[in-house]
């Protein structure tokens, strides 16, 4: 019951879940608050109520751990990817809830930026050996050949050069 609630309930069903506990544990409260007023054995009522109370304080603290940790975690893991954070794992894709979905679009931008740098990288190589090449050759270096591979791809234009 725990585990679903806590990766595939959507956050409006754990909600609509936490309001269903709390009627609960408010009835007993309001039935041991009767039984007091109905003359009935006080010490009972008092413990019944005090149960109910503790109860929501139980569900409250499991509640907020469930729900909080993972939007708190991926909200931190966002502000780290934003900032570059490439290497560190995106937590949560096994999710089904919108920490899950938010999880899932985050390993694709992730996926997507290290190709971007990968191929900024790339890009960076093929400037500079080709910026080298043409400046040896505004130098009348006709003898100059780029010796350093390219990337796969891009051996051609070496070739060509």
């Amino acid at each position: 019951m725990l585990n679903w609630f806590e990766k595939n309930a959507p956050i409006r069903r754990k909600f609509a879940t936490l309001r269903l506990v709390y009627g609960g544990m408010s009835g007993l409260v309001l039935a041991g608050s009767l039984w007091v007023l109905a003359g009935g054995a006080p010490l009972v009522a008092v413990i019944i109520a005090a149960l109910g109370v503790v109860g929501c304080v139980v569900v409250t603290t499991v509640a907020s751990r469930l729900i909080s940790t993972p939007y708190v975690n991926t909200v931190v893991r966002m502000e780290a990817l934003a900032a570059g954070d490439l290497d560190s794992p995106v937590r949560y894709t096994d999710y089904r809830d919108c920490v899950g979905r938010m999880t899932k679009a985050m390993a694709v931008f992730r996926q997507n930026a290290a190709d971007v740098k990968l191929a900024g990288q790339v890009q960076d190589k093929l400037v500079t050996s080709l910026g080298e090449g043409l400046d040896r050759l505004a130098h009348n270096d006709l003898a100059f050949r780029i010796t350093n591979e390219f990337p796969a791809g891009f051996e051609k234009l070496r070739d060509d050069f």
